[in-house]
């Protein structure tokens, strides 16, 4: 009988490490609006915010620390120069850390995110029939802010802040404009 009630209390044990262990892996993805921080003077019809999105998976290390990559995209600005069209990309990946709490027993937390990402900025120029683009190649800083609600255990939906830089290179220079991204969608927990 002793010997049961060891192995019970050992397959209980693994039953539940193997639970904690699923549930420190998780997959998400938003969908927001991005607000390039760019100066259109000298254009017309410039057009500085867009939708954007990003698709996430994180791994928790313990209940507050964890580290998550992210691919985004912040879509794009679009300006006109005479007869000359103009649009700026901004896609990448990055990676954080992520420190995260909860709002005491309720299901509401918050998180904070500090990393690196690589930062494509993509400059696309046309002019009647004639096109051309100039791809830029970063690494850049991003942080991030926000708040989630856990609908149950492994369900959450979030809302975040992201800020990041997009650098891009015209004939003669390369500048760069920072981006902050409003966002809104959910992740899993495995």
């Amino acid at each position: 009988m002793k010997r049961n009630i060891i192995a019970t209390v050992l397959a209980v044990a693994g039953l539940m490490l193997g639970a904690s262990a699923q549930a420190q892996v998780y997959v998400g993805g938003t969908v927001g609006e991005s607000f390039w921080n760019t100066n259109c003077s000298g254009t017309t019809n410039c057009s500085t915010n867009d939708s954007g999105y990003k698709m996430l998976g994180g791994y928790n290390i313990n209940s507050h620390w964890g580290v998550e990559a992210t691919y985004f995209s912040v879509g794009k600005i679009t300006a006109n120069v005479g007869e000359i069209n103009g649009e700026i990309k901004g896609t990448g990946a990055d990676i954080a850390g992520v420190y995260r709490t909860n709002f005491g027993s309720s299901d509401w937390g918050m998180f904070a995110k500090l990393g690196f990402g690589s930062t494509k900025g993509e400059v696309i120029a046309s002019e009647g029939t004639f096109t051309n683009s100039i791809t830029t190649r970063t690494t850049e800083p991003v942080v991030g802010f926000g708040v989630t609600y856990a609908v149950n255990e492994s369900f959450k939906l979030v809302a975040d802040i992201d800020s990041r830089s997009v650098k891009v290179t015209v004939p003669g220079t390369t500048t760069s404009g920072g981006v902050v991204s409003l966002n809104i969608g959910a992740q899993v927990s495995f």
